[in-house]
């Protein structure tokens, strides 16, 4: 990660804002993935399944989602579902605003349909295609033989609850309806941290055992930081994000 993208970052945190933003832009999907959490009964906390919430399409779903961006003013943006795919039509047009602006934009998906080439060329856009499949082939992709140390050691001691995971607290969550929050992390529900597979996890996991000096554990800094933020946001009158 570049030193002015973690300054920037930094920044967001000190104000009370996540400089992560994680959007499910639909509740559909023509797939049916066993072991899927984004569908399981407790990924929204219980009483409501992601297939039951409202979801908004065409011009009324761009500008919901431009709302949004403007409120929880994110350096980072990424789409899942649901299958992100399924609004092809939408993200041909929020892709281009979003990325022509220096900011940064995920689309996460399974392509169940073919990719628009045009997001090819689009500046700051990283297209994330999910090819995990039952444990056989999931344990065959993701051999730790074929990580970095630094990767592999936080994998092997991750963090035991979210509320240790740096990418949990600085990445906001919310559903289809563009209003439900999903909480404690992007998996909902009650996930269990020691089973975790989540790559940005571990990743910014490993980032905060970066010594600055050689000395000042980031992690460290970022617990202080966060703690700013909050009081931030309390004086706000904001009690989440």
């Amino acid at each position: 990660m570049e030193a002015g993208a973690v300054l920037t970052a930094w920044r967001r945190i000190l104000s009370g804002y996540r400089p992560n933003l994680t959007i499910e832009i639909t509740r559909e999907c023509p797939l049916r993935c066993p072991g899927c959490y984004a569908y399981g009964e407790q990924h929204l906390g219980g009483g409501v399944v992601l297939r039951e919430l409202a979801d908004f399409k065409g011009r009324e779903l761009i500008e919901h989602v431009i709302d949004v961006i403007d409120r929880y003013r994110p350096i980072h943006t990424s789409f899942v579902g649901g299958e992100p795919l399924v609004r092809f039509r939408e993200l041909d047009v929020l892709l281009p605003m979003l990325t022509s602006t220096g900011r940064h934009v995920q689309v996460v998906m399974s392509a169940v349909r073919p990719i628009p080439a045009a997001w090819a060329r689009m500046p700051n856009l990283k297209v994330c295609v999910s090819i995990d499949g039952l444990q056989p082939e999931h344990d065959a992709r993701r051999r730790l033989a074929d990580m970095r140390p630094p990767v592999t050691k936080r994998y092997l001691a991750a963090p035991q609850q979210p509320s240790e995971c740096i990418f949990a607290n600085t990445t906001a969550c919310l559903s289809a309806d563009l209003t439900h929050a999903i909480t404690p992390c992007q998996f909902g529900g009650s996930p269990e941290c020691r089973e975790c597979g989540c790559l940005a996890s571990v990743g910014f996991s490993a980032l905060g055992d970066y010594k600055v000096g050689g000395v000042l554990p980031l992690r460290t800094i970022f617990n202080a930081s966060f703690a700013v933020g909050a009081g931030m946001r309390r004086l706000r009158g904001e009690s989440t994000l």
